[in-house]
C-alpha cells in the first residue's frame, strides 16, 4: 500500500479509535466506581449509607491523542472518603481497600479487548 493511502486510512480511523477508547474507558470507569462503592459500603454499612456513596465521584477517565493513536487514563481520588460525615454528623475516615484495585486490574485484563472490539463494531469497524 502506498504511504498516501496509509495516511488517509489513519486519518479516517483515528477519530473512531479515540471514540471507541473513550467509550471503553467510560465503561471501565463505571465498573471501578461500582467496585469501590460496593467495597466501601460492605465494610462500612453500619456508618454510611449507599445513598451517600452514590453521590461521590471516585473515578474519572481521560483520553488523549498520541502519535500512535490514543491513550486513556482512569484515575481515582482516594481522598473523597476523608472527613465524611455520617448521618449523625460525626466525622468518619474511610479508605479504599487495595484489593479493589487488584480486582479491577484483573477485570480490565479480562474484558478490555472485548469491550473495545464491541465499541469499534458500534462505530462500523468490526475487529476479529
Amino acid at each position: 500500500m502506498s504511504t498516501d493511502i496509509m495516511k488517509q486510512l489513519e486519518k479516517r480511523l483515528q477519530p473512531k479509535i479515540e471514540k471507541a477508547l473513550k467509550n471503553t474507558a467510560l465503561k471501565l470507569t463505571d465498573e471501578l466506581r461500582k467496585c469501590i462503592t460496593k467495597d466501601v459500603y460492605d465494610r462500612n454499612k453500619d456508618i454510611i449509607s449507599m445513598r451517600m456513596l452514590s453521590s461521590i465521584k471516585t473515578a474519572n477517565c481521560s483520553i488523549k491523542s498520541t502519535n500512535s493513536g490514543a491513550s486513556g487514563k482512569i484515575s481515582v481520588n482516594k481522598d473523597v472518603f476523608k472527613n465524611l460525615k455520617d448521618e449523625n454528623g460525626n466525622s468518619i475516615d474511610i479508605e479504599i481497600d487495595d484489593s479493589v484495585f487488584d480486582n479491577f486490574k484483573e477485570y480490565c485484563n479480562k474484558n478490555f479487548e472485548k469491550l473495545f472490539k464491541a465499541e469499534m463494531k458500534k462505530l462500523g469497524i468490526p475487529i476479529k
